[in-house]
């Protein structure tokens, strides 16, 4: 896989993410999603960048905001023209959410032979494994960077068959500023199985390793995912490792375009 996956159009825009990186260092109202910027923490001072990062990227992320006011917010800052897409919220302190993903690790058997490894650098090899389950599960997947290390600190689970097969996959990173509301908030996502391993319980074994050894190796206060609103199964899985939904906040996404994106 090469540094970006996407289009022409993706690539060049998670090229110029990377590059605002020394930005983002001094701005905790901005994170690095990777193939995103979120902006985390709207308010009218900084509304202004947030448009211009929009206008050039043609998108831009809001975590975590009223669900009733994003029309509304989106219509008074970008103007017309922009399209909001919506997940779904669930958010879990580390003391709630922990005790309960050792659970779900206890509970689902893996067959002999089997690996769970959860890397901070991941090997070129496993970076194309990975993007590769992403994209065949329909993910858009990190930059290789994230996974390299040379991004936010990020956490890769991989599961893998006794042959060596990458079966599934998940993530934990630390995406946003220590000083934003967000401080402390690790991201948990883009689990991916392997469909010819499905019924197993690997998503929901993947998602809870990443909130253990992530906890455990990078740290965190609480931990946020997000899935579409139609994604019961994520719905489930998520919730069987401890989070909440929070029904009145969504993850907006807004698009030039009225196609959804892959989050």
């Amino acid at each position: 896989m090469p540094e970006y996956v996407g289009d022409d159009a993706l690539v060049a825009t998670q090229a110029r993410i990377r590059d605002r990186q020394g930005r983002f260092a001094n701005a905790p109202w901005f994170s690095n999603g990777g193939r995103i910027v979120n902006y985390v923490d709207p308010k009218p001072e900084t509304w202004p960048q947030a448009r211009e990062i929009a206008e050039t990227d043609g998108l831009l992320g809001l975590p975590c905001v009223p669900r009733d006011g994003v029309e509304a917010m989106v219509e008074t800052h970008l103007g017309p023209g922009w399209t909001p897409h919506y997940w779904e919220v669930f958010l879990g302190e580390a003391a709630d959410v922990l005790p309960v993903c050792k659970e779900v690790i206890d509970s689902v058997a893996l067959p002999d032979g089997w690996q769970v490894k959860a890397v901070l650098r991941a090997d070129p090899d496993t970076v194309d494994a990975v993007q590769a389950l992403n994209v065949a599960t329909g993910l858009a997947p990190y930059p290789a960077y994230f996974m390299r290390g040379d991004g936010p600190l990020t956490l890769t689970v991989v599961i893998r068959a006794r042959d060596g097969r990458l079966v599934a996959t998940s993530s934990y990173c630390m995406r946003y500023h220590a000083q934003s509301r967000f401080g402390g908030i690790a991201f948990v996502g883009l689990v991916s199985v392997d469909a010819s391993c499905r019924g197993m319980g690997l998503g929901k074994l993947a998602n809870a390793l990443a909130h253990v050894h992530g906890h455990r190796q990078i740290g965190c206060s609480g931990m946020m995912q997000f899935a579409a609103p139609d994604n019961t199964a994520s719905h489930r899985m998520i919730g069987a490792c401890g989070l909440t939904h929070h029904p009145e906040q969504v993850f907006a996404i807004v698009t030039r375009t009225t196609d959804r994106p892959s989050r």
